[in-house]
């Protein structure tokens, strides 16, 4: 019972901080498959305000996989400049819109195991797609949620994928 109490304190104090400390970033609006899979990708190892910032002009420009895939490389590592890796994003989304248009006729696979043959697309980003563009309950973690629940809950080992 005791640690049911937890849990739902937990669950409380994180709802209650986040009703007043949401960030209304424009991906949290879109319902394109495209755009929720590509942000994620322009989300990983930056801070979201460096995607915020470059979001609409960036999907403006590559408003499809075909965009991506048809743009000369080092537009687009310009392009995405500001998020850092600018390099090694530009060549998971180049592989990502070759996989896509070649393999799945323009079609997002919807199995996270096809996403992450690209390489590049980890548990992370193919779990996020899968519960924000899919709408399927999953759950991925990242460092800052690792950091947490080992702060809060203190279990003996907890991976990040």
């Amino acid at each position: 019972m005791v640690v049911e109490d937890k849990y739902s304190l937990v669950r409380e104090r994180i709802l209650d901080w986040y009703k007043g400390n949401k960030r209304d970033y424009p991906w949290r609006k879109s319902r394109s498959l495209y755009q929720i899979l590509v942000t994620e990708i322009l989300l990983q190892k930056t801070i979201a305000l460096n995607v915020s910032n470059i979001y609409n002009d960036f999907f403006t420009k590559y408003e499809d996989f075909s965009t991506i895939y048809n743009a000369d490389i080092t537009n687009l590592q310009s392009d995405i400049k500001g998020l850092g890796l600018s390099n090694k994003r530009a060549k998971i989304l180049k592989d990502l819109s070759q996989m896509i248009l070649t393999d799945y006729c323009g079609k997002i696979p919807k199995d996270p195991e096809i996403l992450k043959t690209v390489n590049g697309i980890a548990d992370y980003v193919s779990n996020a797609f899968v519960c924000f563009g899919l709408n399927d309950r999953t759950f991925f973690f990242d460092v800052n949620i690792k950091r947490f629940i080992q702060r809060v809950f203190k279990p003996q080992d907890v991976k990040v994928s």
